[in-house]
């Protein structure tokens, strides 16, 4: 996970909407509904995908269901990646890019603080990280990777 430069974001920006000021910015709806241009902040990964996450106050860092593929284009890469291609998700949907489900805590546990990854527990309720060394998670806290496809067997997908 990194900041958001010119040096990190693999994605060609230069040919859209998505730059300003030396800026990542992306036009989607957000939590509401209503389209707005939200900024990248950090960058998850590098190959074969790279996502992007918007922070959001609290200190959450929401990952966009849109990725890059940096491989090769001779491989089929160097395109934009819609994670779910097939599938309508609006923003009352729970696999929506600004709910719980796609938070970069709550799905890969991670934080960042002084230029380095660590891995802790969030607090279940919010999603939001726990940097308080007095309250430990236990696993039954921590979300489970069958979350997303028990979350689709219960809507009938």
């Amino acid at each position: 996970m990194q900041e958001a430069s010119e040096g990190t974001v693999l994605g060609d920006f230069h040919d859209s909407e998505f730059s300003k000021d030396g800026r990542f910015l992306v036009r989607t709806d957000g939590p509401d509904g209503k389209f707005a241009d939200l900024e990248i902040t950090y960058t998850f990964g590098f190959t074969p995908l790279q996502q992007y996450l918007v922070g959001f106050p609290g200190g959450r860092l929401q990952a966009l269901s849109i990725a890059w593929d940096s491989r090769p284009s001779e491989q089929g890469g160097q395109r934009r990646f819609h994670l779910y291609p097939n599938e309508r998700i609006d923003h009352q949907d729970e696999l929506h890019w600004t709910k719980r489900s796609q938070n970069c805590i709550t799905a890969w546990g991670c934080c960042r603080r002084g230029g380095r990854i660590f891995r802790r527990p969030c607090l279940p309720s919010s999603g939001r990280r726990n940097s308080s060394p007095q309250i430990r998670a236990s696993a039954m806290d921590m979300p489970s990777p069958y979350a997303v496809p028990a979350a689709r067997a219960r809507r009938g997908r």
